[in-house]
């Protein structure tokens, strides 16, 4: 009997071992999957920076919340491309502008505060 008591709790032993491999391959290959479409995605933004800054423009005219928090999304995936380039002064300049521009508006000041955009 505990023979087989002992056989039962390897192979417990053994399945969770491979279960918790298998598990951990698979989170690995899903963080990777994630970090390619980011790097996609800021690949693009790269290519295209005008139409990026365009749309954040355009997001920021609508003048409501859901908006806001997309422009602010975006300029945070704009950051990227400009620090791999070395422009990040034209960035902190850019958003910067964006900045004295928009003023009277508190929500998008307080979101762009909270990602730390520069306050000239």
């Amino acid at each position: 009997m505990a023979r087989l008591l002992d056989a039962a709790h390897r192979h417990r032993t053994v399945r969770a071992h491979r279960e918790r491999a298998a598990h951990g391959a698979a989170e690995q290959a899903r963080v990777r999957a994630v970090a390619k479409a980011c790097d996609a995605r800021l690949d693009h933004l790269a290519r295209d920076q005008a139409t990026a800054w365009r749309t954040v423009d355009d997001l920021i005219a609508q003048r409501k919340p859901a908006a806001y928090d997309q422009a602010v999304a975006l300029l945070s995936d704009l950051r990227a491309p400009h620090a791999r380039q070395g422009s990040a002064a034209d960035f902190d300049r850019r958003s910067g502008e964006l900045r004295t521009a928009h003023r009277g508006k508190p929500s998008l000041m307080r979101r762009f505060d909270a990602l730390g955009f520069p306050n000239p």
